[in-house]
């Protein structure tokens, strides 16, 4: 894909497929820096810190890619950096379902929902819309690119990323046919959403506050990536973020 979403499909194995996306910029800096972005260190860096993010979501079972491997590359006072995910399922993003036809209640129910799943554990997306948010057939619904993403006390943010939500669908519902985003439509969205962070409430009543444990730093992202990328022939990465061929992998 173009644009700042650039992504590059790999097939990794003949049953495992990657995403690698390379982190650039967007608005006016972009005519300045297209990708790079200010040295602060190692554990700052945004690839690092969006794999430990969802490396924490997927271990509480969020609909989010799994990640693989992160790196960042040095450039004097500034860096590059990269994150490679397996790739899901499902690769249609909501706004070309929209594009293609209305869609039934109970996906907008279910996309509700994931978003809901979300905030129920306190992960704020910093930027949710319609291309972010991939619809299977079966409703399966999956939250795509968490840079600039973190995990925080609940509140009115959750009002503001659906506030986001809400312009971003009738921003690329713009020209389509008037059922393709209805006001029935977004109360469905916003009752999957409610019903989601409902049910994880009453069962935090039940076990007490689920405590969010502490992402691991630059030596757990290099410990835990390496052994996928060893299997596709990657010896992992150094502390530079420099990934490493293995000549004797096939």
């Amino acid at each position: 894909r173009g644009g700042r979403g650039t992504v590059a499909f790999v097939r990794a194995s003949p049953d495992q497929r990657w995403v690698l996306r390379h982190y650039r910029r967007g608005g006016l800096i972009a005519h300045l820096s297209d990708d790079l972005y200010v040295w602060t260190g190692a554990d700052r860096t945004r690839s690092f810190r969006e794999w430990r993010l969802l490396r924490q979501l997927r271990a509480w079972g969020l609909p989010v890619p799994t990640p693989v491997a992160a790196r960042y590359q040095r450039a004097g006072f500034f860096y590059r950096a990269d994150l490679i995910t397996a790739e899901l399922p499902v690769r249609r993003t909501l706004t070309q379902a929209l594009q293609q036809a209305s869609l039934p209640t109970e996906t907008w129910h279910a996309i509700g929902q994931c978003v809901g799943s979300l905030h129920a554990r306190g992960v704020q997306h910093a930027d949710l819309n319609a291309h972010n948010l991939l619809v299977g057939a079966s409703n399966d619904i999956y939250a795509l690119d968490f840079d600039r993403g973190r995990i925080r006390a609940r509140g009115e943010w959750e009002r503001a990323v659906l506030a986001r939500l809400q312009r971003s669908l009738r921003k690329v519902t713009t020209g389509q046919p008037a059922e393709r985003f209805t006001e029935a439509h977004w109360q469905a969205l916003l009752a999957g959403a409610g019903q989601a962070a409902g049910l994880f409430d009453q069962h935090r009543d039940r076990v007490g506050l689920i405590q969010q444990p502490k992402a691991p730093g630059l030596a757990g992202v290099l410990a835990v990536a390496r052994e996928p990328l060893r299997q596709a022939g990657v010896d992992a990465i150094d502390a530079e973020g420099t990934f490493h061929r293995n000549r004797n992998a096939r």
